[in-house]
């Protein structure tokens, strides 16, 4: 026995209820856009802005771009302490090796609100630049 009336929805309710699973979908995963483009750090700050301002947790995401710097995923790296996440470069750059990717960018929130780099900030920054450089990704870090 039905909990209510039984109904057959018809083409136009059936599209609305698609519609809307998929509006759901998209804001779920933080509102991928495949054919955004990230020219520079604005974009990432937008992109990431909701996602990081309640986080009570280090969160390290990679974004694969293509050759005209479109997004072609974005990863959910590590979630780490108030205060740290650990990163390895094969976590960050298996993902672009096997997607075929042009280019990445990694971005991380600090729950304490303070933007200044760490220690490890660098740390990790190099590593991953020089693992990058390695299997032929070009660096902007110096």
């Amino acid at each position: 026995m039905g909990i209510g009336p039984s109904r057959k929805v018809g083409d136009r309710g059936g599209a609305a209820l698609k519609a809307s699973f998929a509006l759901s979908r998209r804001a779920a995963r933080g509102a991928l856009d495949p054919n955004q483009r990230i020219r520079g750090g604005g974009d990432l700050f937008e992109r990431f802005r909701e996602r990081f301002a309640a986080a009570q947790k280090e969160i390290f995401f990679a974004v694969y771009l293509d050759g005209r710097n479109r997004v072609v995923r974005e990863e959910r790296v590590s979630e780490g302490t108030l205060n740290a996440a650990i990163v390895h470069p094969r976590e960050v750059l298996g993902p672009a090796l096997r997607m075929c990717a042009a280019s990445l960018v990694v971005v991380h929130n600090h729950p304490s609100g303070d933007p200044a780099p760490s220690a490890e900030d660098f740390a990790v920054t190099r590593r991953l630049a020089e693992a990058g450089r390695s299997l032929g990704f070009r660096s902007s870090i110096t």
